[in-house]
């Protein structure tokens, strides 16, 4: 039986046991199952145990079975499981338990107002009396592990009475709910669902040692952490919708982190209550990301009182020989070629919740323009903080996003980073606030509203704000009006420093590249890296809708390619099963670049030069292709 965090194709099942549903379970087939078993093969399995509801779905020794549960599920799922050596682990609702809170108001976390917020506080007895005893339950009655859900993207600000008495007890302070004040109370909080998440994984591995548990999306971009609290691996779900764009986004967050990782697809589309299950082909999009970069994968239905869809196991089978058939790119090294600056201070600073990347703009243009340098046709990651402190010196070129405030000692490092020869591309005003005494950076007059940009004779409109700025060069034209009669001012401003140099976007550019698209700006990012990127491994020689990665592993150089095509981002299109092949698709490549094969087709792809660039063509892409390139 292979391990979790060895894992690297997986399927999730759960249904939130709400306490109201009749002979929950008396509908389960076991015949289901093992077809699903026998069809799919997957890695593991994670099946309900216990929702948000607070209710188990199995029959439990801690008083909070589901009322009327029929079958006991839990156990039905193991047998079946083991027979096919499939590990299986819990879908476990963390700090969201609403029965647990309801019979204990001691125990519930509350809002600056005031408000129960349906969660239980992390500092009461919640994690003694129910988490620990129940993953402790779990594993010894065989199950292999937990993906604990609704856990930091859950927390709130907590003005519960035993959080507020912590508090007191630790600083002798009553908080308050603005200013310096809330911020340091904030943070309190924080390091208190550090502690919780370490006092439940150290308590459960403890007694045993390889039960492996997950605190669902802990150590991402909800939650930019070093991993210091012993997790056996790191996961998160994708949105339900617009899921394509969601895990380009989490899965360049990840392969810095230390841990085995993985991230979840959604079977389904689901808006306005409405569910539409996604075709194969959209979930194949869906579930090569998180691969293309080194990860694992899950994908998640929906499974009524225990029923799992029948009908869908073909197309679960296709994703799941998918996976198998491109396991050799798992736990791939990704090779470092443009590191995205990702801020834990910025990230936190004044900060609606606790945690989450929901509602913060700061990560929405973050978000943005890593989709930019993506679609630009290079590869592309995310460094937090501490990631960025450890090895930004293996990327030749680093993008400071529109971060309100930066680490001092980042700042230092981005200094010494640029005077050694690095390129840094700072967006935005306050990116250009955070480093303008830095690099010497002269800022001019704020602006603010709809500014026209131009390149290669096309020019498009963005609302953004901003700051002009001097410096030794300009690249490109901007404008205030879309009929270019106002004096053209440069969209990008440059400055060499030591052996390096900065580009200055002196406006935002990510949130508004995702809400008001255009091509023109994937063509100024291109234009930019064109000048600060002088020697990738390879890239792509024109904009194409193609993500492209490089990974190393074993002695292997691979090169994948991901068709993104398709309608992700419409909200009126909930599942689509056609996907326009691209065809041709070039790639330049670097001189130590000596031979590349196409490994699903074994076609060898020859070089040439093509002006001034050694170039290799795919002739098609359908959905994903490796190539692995043969260096000298």
């Amino acid at each position: 039986m292979k391990r979790r965090s060895e894992s690297n194709f997986g399927l999730h099942f759960d249904f939130h046991a709400d306490g109201k549903t009749p002979e929950l379970g008396k509908n389960f087939r076991a015949e289901d199952v093992a077809y699903l078993m026998e069809e799919v093969r997957p890695d593991f399995v994670q099946c309900d145990t216990k929702g948000h509801p607070g209710y188990a779905s199995y029959f439990s020794e801690l008083g909070n079975t589901a009322p009327g549960l029929a079958v006991d599920l839990l156990a039905e799922w193991r047998k079946i499981t083991s027979k096919y050596d499939v590990a299986l682990l819990s879908h476990y609702s963390g700090i969201w338990d609403q029965k647990a809170s309801t019979e204990h108001p001691e125990w519930r976390q509350y809002d600056e107002n005031g408000v129960w917020t349906n969660e239980n506080s992390v500092f009461s007895e919640y994690a003694d009396k129910v988490l620990i005893p129940q993953l402790k339950e779990l594993a010894a009655r065989g199950i292999n592990g937990a993906w604990v859900d609704a856990e930091c993207w859950a927390m709130k600000p907590d003005f519960s009475e035993v959080a507020l008495k912590a508090y007191k007890e630790a600083t002798g302070l009553t908080p308050e709910k603005e200013g310096e004040s809330f911020e340091a109370y904030k943070n309190f909080c924080r390091q208190g669902f550090f502690a919780y998440v370490k006092k439940y994984v150290d308590a459960v591995h403890a007694e045993y040692p390889e039960f492996e548990i997950a605190s669902n999306w802990m150590y991402t971009s909800f939650c930019p952490e070093q991993p210091t609290i012993d997790v056996d691996f790191i996961s998160g779900d994708y949105d339900a919708t617009d899921s394509l764009n969601t895990a380009r986004f989490e899965a360049r967050c990840l392969p810095r982190q230390g841990k085995p990782w993985d991230l979840m697809a959604w079977a389904f589309n689901i808006q306005n209550r409405i569910y539409v299950n996604k075709s194969a082909v959209q979930l194949l999009q869906e579930i090569a990301v998180p691969l293309s970069l080194g990860g694992g994968v899950q994908v998640y239905n929906f499974e009524k009182g225990g029923n799992i869809q029948r009908w869908i196991v073909p197309i679960l089978k296709e994703l799941a020989q998918f996976a198998r058939a491109h396991s050799f790119l798992h736990k791939a090294e990704v090779i470092p070629q443009i590191g995205i600056l990702f801020s834990n201070k910025g990230f936190y600073h004044n900060k609606k919740w606790i945690f989450s990347k929901y509602d913060d703009p700061y990560v929405a243009e973050t978000t943005g323009l890593t989709l930019a340098f993506t679609d630009a046709g290079y590869g592309v990651d995310v460094l937090f903080t501490h990631n960025a402190l450890r090895c930004m010196d293996e990327y030749p070129v680093l993008v400071l996003p529109d971060w309100q405030v930066i680490e001092a000692e980042l700042k230092d490092r981005l200094d010494a980073y640029v005077k050694r020869g690095g390129k840094l591309i700072v967006i935005g005003a306050n990116a250009l606030d955070n480093v303008a005494d830095t690099f010497a950076l002269k800022k001019g007059e704020v602006f603010e509203g709809q500014t026209f940009l131009e390149e290669n004779g096309f020019v498009t409109g963005i609302i953004t704000s901003g700051a002009e700025c001097t410096g030794d060069g300009v690249m490109g034209a901007r404008y205030t009006d879309s009929y270019k009669e106002s004096n053209a001012k440069p969209w990008c401003i440059t400055k060499g420093y030591g052996k390096g140099e900065v580009f200055v976007v002196p406006f935002a550019l990510g949130a508004q590249y995702r809400q008001n698209y255009s091509f023109v700006l994937t063509d100024i990012v291109r234009e930019i890296l064109s000048k600060a990127f002088s020697a990738p491994l390879a890239h792509l020689y024109r904009r194409r809708r193609a993500d492209m990665t490089l990974l190393r592993k074993d002695g292997h150089t691979y090169l994948t390619l991901l068709n993104r095509s398709g309608d992700h981002e419409n909200a009126r299109v909930r599942s689509f099963d056609d996907l326009t092949p691209l065809s041709d698709i070039k790639i330049a490549v670097a001189p130590e670049v000596c031979a590349a094969r196409v490994l699903e087709t074994g076609e060898t792809l020859p070089i040439r030069e093509e002006n001034g660039e050694r170039i290799i063509v795919l002739p098609l892409l359908n959905v994903f292709a490796t190539i692995e390139l043969q260096l000298q």
